[in-house]
């Protein structure tokens, strides 16, 4: 029996691998990427695609790695993915609310955005893709997260902030005591916000945690222009309908990851 490794099993992989160290990519780019024909990538995509281990941005065209791919490192399928768990009610949110929402978790010393409305918002004006990496001190969503995850872990990713040279991690270089008390300050409140400078006007964010069984699992946040929700219409509509949806995805995640568990239970012999 030959050993000689399967050429088009080599090619898949890699596509997944490059999609993976891009985070999103047109088929002409993967193609440059690995040396490939358009042609052969795009089939390799498509396969891809079919099988749920990309999928493929409506508006952008662009393809990223699905949560399916999680099953190959972790066991992780996709019907208890985070984004599979969000996205009917992110829309809903996302209908309710008009402005763009997305729910994203922490990877490495970022937040990744896993899912986002910004394709069928109305109001989204510079739109972000699922795939994108974000700032953890900079960000609603990141501020969120520090806030709420465990102290071991919140302390060591502020180390590693420190040391970076992003201009975004900046204030990781601030006194210890000084972040850890705005921190403190976000946890008592439930909720960060943050804004940033816009094409027209600025952009605001506000940004709740997701927790699932028992764990800060992920942070849901709104991006909306600055001065359009005054504060009354925050504190009476805005923030309880990002509450609540935060809980019905937690709970939309806990109920996929206890039917994984039953289904992958082994079976007892008598």
């Amino acid at each position: 029996m030959s050993s000689k490794p399967l050429r088009t099993g080599l090619r898949l992989l890699k596509v997944l691998e490059t999609l993976n160290s891009l985070g999103q990519a047109s088929n002409a780019d993967v193609a440059v990427a690995l040396n490939l024909s358009r042609p052969t990538t795009y089939r390799i995509l498509a396969t891809l695609l079919s099988e749920r281990y990309v999928s493929k941005h409506p508006v952008t065209k662009l393809y990223r790695p699905a949560e399916r791919v999680r099953a190959l490192s972790v066991g992780f399928d996709e019907p208890t993915s985070i984004a599979d768990c969000a996205r009917p009610l992110l829309a809903q949110l996302g209908g309710q609310l008009l402005w763009p929402v997305a729910i994203a978790s922490v990877v490495g010393t970022a937040m990744i955005v896993h899912e986002t409305t910004d394709a069928d918002s109305p109001l989204a004006i510079r739109r972000v893709t699922p795939g994108r990496r974000v700032g953890l001190m900079d960000t609603s969503s990141g501020r969120i997260f520090l806030a709420f995850c465990p102290p071991e872990q919140r302390d060591t990713l502020l180390d590693l902030l420190a040391l970076s040279d992003d201009p975004r991690d900046a204030p990781a270089r601030q006194p210890r005591t000084t972040i850890l008390a705005e921190l403190q300050s976000i946890r008592v409140q439930g909720y960060a916000t943050s804004s940033r400078a816009g094409r027209v006007r600025p952009w605001s964010a506000v940004a709740v945690p997701v927790h699932a069984n028992q764990r800060l699992l992920a942070t849901l946040s709104l991006r909306y222009t600055q001065g359009a929700i005054g504060e009354a219409k925050m504190q009476k509509q805005v923030l309880p309908l990002l509450r609540s949806t935060a809980v019905a995805i937690g709970k939309r995640f806990e109920e996929a990851f206890a039917a994984r568990d039953v289904t992958l239970r082994p079976r007892r012999t008598r």
